[in-house]
């Protein structure tokens, strides 16, 4: 660039016989051509550089719109996961509380038939035992009452050959 608007501003052309000093005005004009144009080629490049800028903003944008779609959506699934495992752990317990009652009530049903298989038992033993008891002491009175019949005893009974022999002599 050769001028700035303060220089443009400031130049003084000489005069010359017919109006201003042509060569002078002549190189003036020349370098605020030159940074016309310039000003024309880094303004196009610019606009261009500005469209190439908004369209890569663009795209990003549809970028951050689809991220964030996407945070949501994971977000969403996160959220529907943690839910159906705090779902499927409820579950569990549940079915463990489930299963652990049905375990606890055979082991009750279990106890309850062994306790009443124990009753049981015990009053057949409590009734053989009557029963034995009872014909233990008919068979005493019996062999009582047959004592009863018999003379006495001596307490020292003989038998075989010697009761013979104390019989023969």
């Amino acid at each position: 660039m050769n001028f700035t608007a303060n220089e443009l501003q400031n130049i003084v052309f000489r005069k010359s016989p017919l109006g201003f000093h042509q060569n002078q005005v002549y190189e003036v004009v020349q370098r605020v051509v030159e940074d016309y144009s310039a000003y024309i080629r880094e303004n196009v490049k610019l606009k261009e550089k500005n469209e190439e800028m908004l369209e890569k903003l663009q795209y990003y944008k549809s970028i951050e719109s689809a991220l964030q779609s996407s945070l949501i959506i994971a977000q969403q699934t996160s959220e529907d996961v943690v839910s159906n495992a705090k779902k499927q752990a409820e579950n569990i317990v549940a079915e463990a509380n489930v299963r652990a009652l049905e375990i606890v009530d055979h082991a009750n049903r279990q106890v309850s038939g062994t306790l009443f298989e124990k009753e049981r038992l015990q009053h057949e033993l409590e009734a053989f035992r009557i029963r034995t008891e009872s014909l233990l002491q008919a068979q005493i009175r019996l062999i009582q009452g047959l004592n009863a019949d018999e003379p006495e005893r001596e307490p020292y009974r003989k038998t075989g050959r010697e009761s013979l022999s104390v019989v023969g002599k």
